[in-house]
């Protein structure tokens, strides 16, 4: 793969998006943005058909539009092939068990430090090359 990884940043708080696409794009990431679950499927959809997919989804739970739930359906239902990754302040044991049975989520919890989150998405995205 030529160039930095590309990463979707899906939270409807727009402060968590600044600070958190800053400090990846710090790390070397390529970062796009959305506001919510309906924008990221229009978004991962482009890039697929324009042939500049998205490596990894990183998306919070509790959105307008779309949940994070409800998005990582629809991305199975579109054939859209991505990795996900759940940042959220409330996942409980039946949402975790539910991202489980989706297959390719992952999942952490808020707070985090920044450090912590690029080390779990270099993880992640290394399992995926390897």
């Amino acid at each position: 793969m030529n160039g930095p990884r590309h990463i979707l940043l899906v939270d409807d708080e727009a402060g968590l998006r600044f600070s958190v696409g800053l400090a990846l794009r710090m790390a070397g990431f390529k970062v796009s943005e959305a506001a919510d679950g309906k924008d990221a499927l229009d978004t991962l959809i482009r890039c697929r058909d324009e042939g500049t997919p998205v490596d990894l989804v990183v998306t919070d739970l509790r959105m307008p539009n779309l949940s994070g739930i409800e998005l990582v359906s629809a991305l199975r239902q579109h054939e859209v092939q991505v990795h996900i990754f759940v940042i959220s302040g409330s996942c409980d044991e039946s949402v975790v068990n539910e991202l489980a049975g989706a297959g390719g989520v992952e999942h952490m919890e808020r707070p985090f430090l920044p450090e912590e989150l690029i080390g779990r998405i270099v993880g992640i995205l290394g399992r995926r090359a390897a």
